[in-house]
């Protein structure tokens, strides 16, 4: 799309007089096209090289290294930050997209945040990327850049309500102390309301924003599930040994697109076996190396446990290609509109 008709868009959205930041980032989008799988995971694998490199610079002051292995790491660092922005500016498009279907004037919250907070977003998911999964980088980014700004925007609401509320108190702390002098006590809120001419709903979120009173963990809370319990506030805490909500997402994603690729006859029945095996699909969540899932599989000609690795890595590599036909079919990079 034309940097005009970035700009256009941009402004039918709401943002009037196009502020100087936004208008720099739409101009400053490279017009290359989207990266192929295959270079993906070419520069998936430079990224990977430059995280193991990081590590072992981290380290090089217990296990030592000499000069050349140090020339060697500092040359896949440079490779791999090289490689993070090839695979990023393709996605610059995404995130002004995602960020501008999020983008609410009424929120309060400026555009660039929004841009500003995908593209943070967009390197540490490029720093992240794994390459293994066979999948391309803008399905994995996407899914991450849209939870970032949505977060980010939540947050952001509720900073800016507090703000908004906070500069309206001096005015109804004034008119309080006004009645109270003139008729010896404090007023209700309600009577607060009509002398400021505040909604009284207003006026008890400004008296009482800023109050934080402590609360017992063991104190009982409403059940979100519409179950008609109710349940103490820590059973609602994160629990530590629970998968990170990235991980868990991506995996949930991956598991609705192979049990698709399974009901449409895409993938055979040995296929699923592996790419659940693989990618930690099942119930113990684990991933495991092709000889084991070798290991784990029974021959079907023989009916003996136990195929080569050879064989697995086979099987994986024909279903990662059809699950990328899937994809594309079903426009998963429909968030490259803009």
């Amino acid at each position: 799309m034309a940097v005009e008709q970035r700009i256009s868009s941009v402004e039918n959205i709401g943002v009037s007089n196009l502020d100087d930041p936004v208008k720099t980032f739409i101009e400053s989008i490279p017009k290359v096209p989207y990266n192929t799988l295959e270079q993906d995971l070419d520069l998936g694998r430079k990224i990977e090289l430059m995280r193991l490199a990081k590590k072992a610079l981290l380290n090089s002051n217990k296990t030592g290294i000499n000069e050349d292995e140090r020339e060697l790491l500092e040359m896949r660092i440079s490779e791999g930050r090289a490689a993070v922005e090839q695979i990023t500016i393709p996605c610059l498009n995404m995130v002004l997209g995602v960020a501008m279907r999020k983008y609410k004037p009424e929120k309060g919250i400026p555009l660039i945040e929004l841009i500003n907070e995908g593209n943070t977003k967009l390197i540490e998911a490029a720093e992240k990327y794994d390459y293994r999964r066979g999948f391309k980088f803008i399905t994995y980014a996407t899914t991450s850049v849209q939870r970032r700004i949505k977060t980010y925007i939540d947050n952001e609401s509720i900073i800016h309500l507090s703000m908004a509320l906070s500069a309206m108190a001096p005015y109804v702390n004034a008119k309080g102390y006004q009645y109270l002098e003139e008729h010896g006590e404090w007023p209700t809120d309600k009577q607060l309301s009509k002398i400021a001419n505040i909604p009284e709903e207003k006026i008890k979120a400004i008296l009482n924003n800023g109050r934080i009173q402590p609360v017992s963990l063991d104190s009982p809370q409403r059940s979100t599930h519409n179950d008609g319990n109710e349940r103490d506030l820590i059973d609602g805490l994160q629990d530590p040994s629970s998968p990170e909500p990235e991980l868990e997402a991506e995996r949930r994603y991956l598991r609705m697109i192979i049990e698709e690729a399974f009901a449409k006859g895409v993938l055979t029945e040995r296929e699923i076996e592996i790419m659940r095996l693989r990618c930690g699909l099942n119930e113990d969540g684990l991933t495991y190396t092709l000889e084991e899932v070798g290991q784990l599989l029974r021959n079907n000609s023989t009916g003996e446990m136990g195929i080569t690795r050879e064989r697995v890595r086979q099987h994986e590599a024909s279903a990662k290609i059809k699950l990328c036909d899937l994809i594309d079919k079903r426009n998963v990079e429909e968030y490259l509109e803009f």
